[in-house]
């Protein structure tokens, strides 16, 4: 199933939000093959991290993926100097229905615009994950301690 979505900035009022894409997709039984860091935040330590992806810089890099009113996942790249890496969120039953696609479509084109090279690192049992990014032109580079890293070309 495809959905009509609209994608736009995280905003402040997106905390609880984002807190709860994050937390239902730590529940899940594979959770480690999806995130780096698979341990659950505190609301504190989420309100922390939230606060520092608001600054300017930060929030013109974040995107909520929003289906009737509800944030149904996001997409945030975080680097430094002029390499980014994206990260992608989209709640389960959500999966598979091109959102994550949209995503990424949508806002890599304004990233890469800046000069900006994208990467994305995916632990290497992540089929899934390693096809997505394969699909939407990222070349692998390296596999390196239970990770691909991929990047795009400029």
């Amino acid at each position: 199933m495809t959905y009509n979505i609209i994608i736009r900035n995280v905003q402040p009022s997106d905390i609880d939000a984002v807190f709860d894409i994050r937390n239902i997709l730590l529940d899940l039984p594979d959770a480690d093959k999806f995130f780096k860091n698979s341990k659950k935040l505190t609301p504190e330590k989420h309100a922390r991290w939230f606060a520092a992806q608001l600054k300017p810089a930060n929030r013109r890099n974040f995107f909520l993926a929003i289906q009737d009113d509800r944030a149904v996942g996001y997409l945030r790249y975080a680097g430094k100097e002029n390499i980014y890496t994206v990260s992608i969120a989209v709640l389960p039953r959500f999966q598979k229905s091109g959102i994550g696609s949209q995503l990424l479509r949508q806002t890599l084109s304004k990233i890469e615009r800046r000069g900006k090279q994208v990467q994305a690192e995916v632990r290497s049992d992540n089929i899934v994950s390693l096809k997505f990014f394969e699909k939407h032109g990222f070349i692998r580079l390296i596999e390196k301690d239970g990770y691909v890293l991929f990047a795009r070309k400029l």
